[in-house]
């Protein structure tokens, strides 16, 4: 066990055996570029991305300038289709049939996009070696090896020492104590990849092939032999200890299990659970049970093409099942240490995003994770990643800025408001830019996001929004709050949402007339159909919030110019066109011919106090034009409902003599809508059910008649009727 930690405490850090795998073959290279170079450019990509897939800089060994119109001329072709993956398809089936040179920048190109693409690094590296390019192959397996975390890659890199270094062509083909030489750094090399990579469930393949290495060995000496003999049996019980595939094939080839079989056992355990896990994942993504996720070269789960997301369920389908592997490797089942765990669950969440690479939240939830092990630069760094896989991300550039805020990088998270000004402006961008200047900059800064707002084309009313409830709350400035305003509508002078806005402003600081002067100034420049929540709300602010608790006289009029507004709608006269004088959040006169009365008044005309549905829908402040806020939604007329404490729209409805469909139909309605939420559209839920094929007329009759009734001609029910009653013939 202590060895096994020791092993688990040293994952992650053979950085040093792999460099000098690398190092001693390229001292043999028989390329056309430099060691120097191959090592400048390597140290060039450490210091980029951190996926591995810098790529932009002009390759060793090439004229740079043809370099650098080659991957332009790439680009150009892709231009304008980021995520159109047909485009990048046919991009890397012209790269298998270009040649190296042109193929180099074409790979180089669509790995820049897609640096976890495990497929395609091994299409390049294996391009460029079958062309001799071992400079260029060890500049790809540097890049990749430590950042990747391919099972597949790791074993590309293996054998590419095997046969350089023992090879037939080798100087260890003719020289024995090179050949021991050369036997033990591509043994290191062995040993470093399963540092690494050995816990992955497809690692299988590595410790196979690393015991039939260390058999190969030659013996002069029986002290030779018992060396060999020694590693093979030592690495036998490493493998068949990990939970990784082939450990049954090794378990039974072991000379002696019963040494290591309680551990085997265990680790059995958790393979078998990976094992489920992985098969439901592979499911999930739509590909044959039967093709091995370590065989499928198609298998976004090895670095295919990611998807696109459209909206389709199975999306989320096939975020839960990665989210269930990576929550049980979460739960350390191996008991390994801190730091070996945490190797395993960034290995799994690469390889998740590997085939789920344009879903931001398993990004941030990847984030999360690096923030929860204390580990705030790490954090950074995945959702950097996550933003050059999804550049146009509004989202994510804003959790990396909250982020950088609070671990106290206030500058850098500037730069990333600065950026989303620039590159994607938006009125969700400003205003969230106001509020990290005022809280990290401070009055002056948060106006100045304010004024170049202001000129943006982006910019609509909420930022005035935004502007003004930041001046009155945050810096207790309310006549700058009002001026703001005031700018605001003359700006948008039909925007409804805006304004009832600036009314509720103005209602809060108890400014009775400049209340009644905005109303009807508003109320002067909207049609009649814009303006319906204006006027329900001047009529609630006459009946609740003048001065001395409501002005009657002043209430009847508006009433009446209400109804004239809308000389069609009776539920604004008579009766009716009062009762919202006594529906107050919730409470409505509630005696039996109050309440019967209700019943046959819907729909009413409530207003936002008493919490109903709003009749009318409101726009958001994006609908700036004059065709925006408070337009008629025929739709909702059949919806609104009588008062804000009806939990249903069977209410007061004898629930025995309501069939079960309908109540059915009842609980997936909204109970209680807030004055701003648009209602459901009845035309279209009563155009559905119309649409609907239902069971015939015989299906809903009492049992006994139903069989009766069951001639022949009514299928439907007929073999509803066989299936429950397991009869092979029609009833008679």
């Amino acid at each position: 066990m202590a060895k096994r930690k020791a092993e688990d405490d040293d994952e992650g850090g053979a950085h040093n055996e792999v460099d000098d795998g690398l190092e001693a073959t390229k001292k043999r290279k028989t390329g056309t570029t430099s060691a120097v170079a191959v090592k400048t450019e390597a140290a060039q990509d450490q210091e980029g991305d951190g996926d591995g897939a810098n790529g932009g800089d002009p390759l060793p060994g090439l004229d740079a300038g043809d370099a650098e119109t080659e991957a332009a001329d790439a680009e150009a072709v892709l231009k304008g289709k980021d995520t159109e993956m047909a485009s990048w398809v046919a991009l890397a089936k012209d790269a298998e049939k270009a040649s190296v040179e042109n193929a180099r920048s074409m790979y180089e190109t669509l790995l820049k996009r897609f640096p976890l693409s495990e497929k395609f690094w091994l299409l390049y590296a294996r391009r460029e070696l079958k062309a001799q390019n071992y400079a260029q192959v060890e500049w790809i397996l540097k890049r990749t090896l430590l950042s990747l975390g391919s099972v597949k890659l790791w074993q590309f890199y293996l054998t590419y020492l095997r046969e350089r270094r023992l090879g037939p062509d080798s100087e260890a083909s003719r020289n024995a104590a090179k050949e021991r030489e050369e036997r033990k750094g591509i043994e290191q090399a062995f040993e470093a990849a399963l540092k690494h990579i050995g816990f992955a469930f497809e690692s299988g393949a590595i410790w196979v092939d690393y015991i039939a290495f260390l058999k190969t060995q030659k013996c002069d000496s029986q002290f030779d032999l018992q060396v060999r003999d020694k590693a093979v049996r030592g690495a036998y019980q490493r493998a068949v200890t990990r939970p990784v595939d082939q450990m049954e094939t090794l378990f039974r080839d072991l000379e002696n299990p019963t040494e290591v079989q309680q551990d085997h056992m265990k680790a059995k355990t958790v393979y078998l659970e990976r094992k489920n896990r992985l098969q439901a994942i592979t499911s999930a993504m739509g590909l044959s049970t039967s093709t091995s996720a370590s065989t499928s070269s198609s298998s976004p789960l090895l670095g295919g093409l990611p998807e696109v997301p459209r909206g389709d369920p199975r999306e989320g389908k096939r975020l839960a099942k990665w989210r269930a592997l990576i929550s049980y490797e979460r739960t350390n089942p191996e008991r390994v240490s801190d730091t070996a765990l945490k190797h395993r669950v960034r290995h799994v969440y690469n390889r998740a995003l590997a085939a789920l690479y344009f879903f931001p939240e398993l990004w941030h939830e990847f984030a999360q994770y690096e923030l929860e092990t204390n580990d705030a630069i790490s954090a950074r760094t995945v959702l950097e990643r996550a933003l050059h896989a999804m550049p146009d991300s509004v989202l994510l550039h804003l959790v990396l800025a909250d982020t950088l805020e609070t671990h106290g990088r206030v500058s850098e998270a500037r730069t990333v408001y600065q950026r989303l000004e620039e590159k994607l402006p938006s009125s969700l961008v400003f205003i969230q830019f106001q509020l990290f200047e005022r809280r990290c900059g401070g009055i002056a800064p948060a106006r100045a996001v304010f004024k170049r707002a202001r000129a943006s084309a982006a910019c609509d009313s909420a930022v005035f929004t935004a502007a003004a409830l930041l001046e009155f709350h945050n810096n207790k400035e309310p006549e700058i709050a009002r001026r703001i305003f005031e700018m605001g509508v003359r700006r948008f002078p039909r925007n409804v949402a805006f304004v009832l806005d600036y009314l509720r402003f103005l209602e809060h600081l108890n400014k009775d007339n400049d209340v009644v002067t905005l109303f009807e100034r508003v109320l002067d420049k909207l049609e009649p159909r814009e303006a319906f929540q204006i006027w329900e709300r001047y009529r609630e602010f006459a009946a609740r919030f003048t001065l001395g608790g409501g002005n009657l006289e002043l209430l009847a009029k508006i009433e009446d110019r209400f109804a004239a507004a809308f000389p069609g709608q009776a539920f604004l006269r008579g009766l009716a066109g009062v009762t919202h004088r006594y529906a107050y959040l919730g409470n409505l006169p509630s005696g039996p011919p109050d309440t019967a009365f209700l019943k046959r008044a819907r729909p009413l005309s409530l207003g936002p106090h008493a919490r109903t549905s709003a009749m009318f829908s409101v726009s958001s402040h994006a609908s700036d034009g004059g065709s925006g806020g408070g337009l008629l939604s025929l739709g909702s007329l059949a919806g609104a409902s009588g008062g804000a404490n009806s939990t249903s729209a069977l209410d007061g409805l004898d629930a025995a003599k309501t069939p079960n469909i309908i109540r059915k139909l009842d609980s997936f309605l909204p109970k209680a809508l807030g004055p701003d939420v648009e209602p459901f559209n009845v035309s279209y839920i009563v155009r559905k059910i119309l649409e609907s094929r239902l069971p015939k007329r015989s299906f809903f009759a009492p049992k006994k008649q139903r069989r009766i009734a069951m001639d022949g001609t009514d299928s439907e029910a007929t073999d509803l009727y066989k299936k429950r009653h397991n009869v092979a013939s029609k009833p008679v």
